[in-house]
This record gives C-alpha cells, structure tokens and sequence, in this order.
C-alpha cells in the first residue's frame, strides 16, 4: 500500500494532491480544462485509472516558468535557448521547456536592456533613456545598443556599447523592440518631437554606427 501526497503532472504546469490511501499511484490521462483564472472557481474533469472512490483531488498552482531578475521587457529565442532583456541580458536554457533554467547573465550598463533580438551568433540589445534639465529647458532621448557575443550561451560576451541621441525631447517609454537583418539593425522608439525607427550599421559588431533615423509621424 502506497500513500501518494502529491506528484507533479507537469504538462499542465500544476501539481495534483491525491490524499487516502491507495494500492498503485494513480495515472491521470486527462485533465479538462487545461486553463483557468486565479480566484476563480473552474469545474475540472480528471479523467485516468487508480483512484479510489474515497480519494480527494485537489489542483493547486504549481512552477511554471522563470523568474528572472529585473523586468522582462522582451524576449527572443535561438535553439534552445531563450535571451530575455530585463535591464541586463539573461540566457535561459530552454531545452526542457517544463524546467528553464537561468545559464548566465550579460551586464548592460545602466540596467538599460528592453529589447533584444538575436542574429547569428549575437545577441543585440536595446534600451533608451532620456530626461529633462528644466534650468535649461532642454530635453534629450538616447538610445543605447549593446551587441553581445553569444557563440557560447553559457558564457557571453560584450562586443560593444553605443548610444545616439534621437530627435530631441525626452523618451516616450522604453524602446519599442529591435530586429535584425544581415548587417543592419531596427530599433523602434519614440521621444517628445518624434517616433520611428532607427537605422544601425552591425556589419562590424565592434564597432556599429547610426546610419539614418525613420521618422513614422505621417
């Protein structure tokens, strides 16, 4: 006789509690819905062998996912792992997806990561900052790049850091998102007196540089 308190039924991300004494454990091969909202009561179906007419099942809310460190403003995946952009860079080893784990973590200066996007063996990495000297009455909106080298996931490294003041005013939010295409990069964002997309020469990951500024206004 086996006293089963509990087991993990982990691809529906919960944990089953079975109390009373039974003879197997038993095996689920159904649960109907596979979804609900928290503080909200859901009629489930458990369909399966091995339970007992007197046994008691309860779902409770059990470990999905990653919690990484700062704010996850942004994600992308390549193989098997996925690159958050949470102020700093952070690799997730996504090969079992039931079970993430966090391999390693770039440092972006100023926490400033909101966007990233991954090309090749580079991660590249975009923020904005921006503020107001009202003695001057001047606004300004920067965006910053960092390219990272993620030939090895479990140990990256910083290629470079860049920054380019965009349009004049402050920033409207964090950076919008960054893509990538063969030697050219994409950062949308938006200040006070524009919006848009900017332009960046990567075809030298040491060393990229600011080609043109898309304004989208219309």
């Amino acid at each position: 006789m086996t006293r089963i308190t509990r087991f993990v039924l982990s691809s529906l991300g919960c944990l089953l509690a079975v109390s009373g004494v039974l003879a197997e454990p038993p095996v689920v091969t159904e649960v109907q819905p596979k979804q609900g909202f928290v503080d909200e009561a859901t009629p489930i179906t458990i369909r399966g062998a091995g339970f007992e007419p007197q046994a008691k099942v309860a779902l409770m809310p059990g470990p999905v996912g990653l919690t990484t460190p700062g704010y996850a403003g942004s994600v992308a995946v390549a193989g098997h792992y996925a690159y958050v952009a949470d102020g700093d860079l952070q690799i997730v080893d996504i090969g079992n997806p039931a079970e993430p784990v966090l391999v390693a973590t770039a440092d972006i200066w100023g926490d400033l990561g909101q966007a990233v996007a991954v090309s090749g063996t580079y991660a590249y990495v975009a923020g904005s900052i921006g503020g107001c000297d009202m003695w001057w009455g001047y606004c300004w909106c920067y965006r910053w790049l960092a390219i990272v080298d993620v030939s090895e996931p479990t140990a990256p490294r910083l290629v470079s850091e860049s920054w380019e003041e965009l349009g004049g005013g402050f920033c409207e939010g964090p950076t919008r998102g960054i893509s990538v295409a063969g030697n050219d990069a994409y950062v949308t964002l938006a200040s006070w007196w524009s919006r848009g997309v900017e332009l960046i020469d990567v075809s030298s990951p040491s060393a990229p540089s600011h080609v043109t500024w898309l304004d989208s206004r219309g």
